[in-house]
């Protein structure tokens, strides 16, 4: 089974930077998680990884949808295991990087999958 890093946090705390350094040191690729790097041509206001960047690690999940095309988290998640797989079978490390942890729901409850919980409330499931 292949370990994945995943480098998850709020916006501004430097989840890009940790990343690209991870995969610099470890040899690895980084999927990017973000549900709007995913589309082409919207460069600045999704703070996409620099060309410089991109020409020393490999990215995988950005640029490749049309804004105008659905694309559905159902889309990402088949996308986004492809290339673990991918990234996996070349004998280097996936990185998955993005996300807003602190949104998170607790998968291990229907309440919070469904975000019923009253914000501020902790879950008490398992």
């Amino acid at each position: 089974m292949t370990q994945v890093p995943v480098v998850l946090g709020p916006t501004g705390i430097g989840k890009s930077r940790l990343a690209f350094e991870l995969a610099l040191q470890l040899g690895g690729e980084i999927v990017v998680a973000d549900s709007r790097q995913v589309y082409q041509r919207l460069d600045i206001a999704t703070n996409k990884p620099s060309d410089e960047h991109r020409q020393q690690v490999r990215y995988h999940m950005i640029d490749f949808v049309d804004p105008a095309t659905n694309f559905n988290a159902a889309n990402y998640v088949e996308g986004a295991r492809a290339a673990i797989e991918d990234i996996a079978s070349r004998g280097r490390t996936p990185i998955i990087e993005g996300g807003r942890s602190s949104r998170r729901p607790d998968r291990r409850c229907d309440a919070c999958a469904r975000e019923h919980h009253p914000r501020g409330n902790r879950c008490e499931s398992g």
